[in-house]
């Protein structure tokens, strides 16, 4: 399992809650609209490269992965099976829901 977290959660001293807010855009923290799950544009090159990797060393070539957030909506979401293009394609169309899991596999 990896939890994705803030930069300042990598600080050898930093001991405070692990949390990936400032990893989200703008537009996935705002309040007021529907919220989905986007990784701020600063980020998602390196998202982007973990979900590969754990793609290429699942033995099961899968990726099980679950948006949690506390302050999101109440009922959860089962979003079923991706590929990896169909989850970036979701995500970049702000389709990918806050509480809920996906598993995404390998194009074709």
């Amino acid at each position: 399992m990896y939890h994705v977290g803030n930069p300042q959660c990598a600080r050898p001293d930093y001991q405070g809650a692990f949390f990936a807010y400032e990893v989200l855009s703008s537009e996935s923290r705002e309040r007021q609209r529907r919220r989905c799950f986007e990784v701020a544009p600063e980020f998602r090159d390196g998202f982007r490269r973990l979900v590969r990797t754990l793609l290429d060393a699942s033995p099961v070539h899968s990726v099980f992965f679950y948006t949690d957030w506390q302050f999101g909506p109440t009922r959860p979401t089962r979003g079923g099976v991706i590929s990896e293009s169909a989850f970036w394609q979701r995500h970049d169309t702000h389709q990918i829901q806050l509480n809920a899991c996906y598993t995404i596999q390998p194009d074709g």
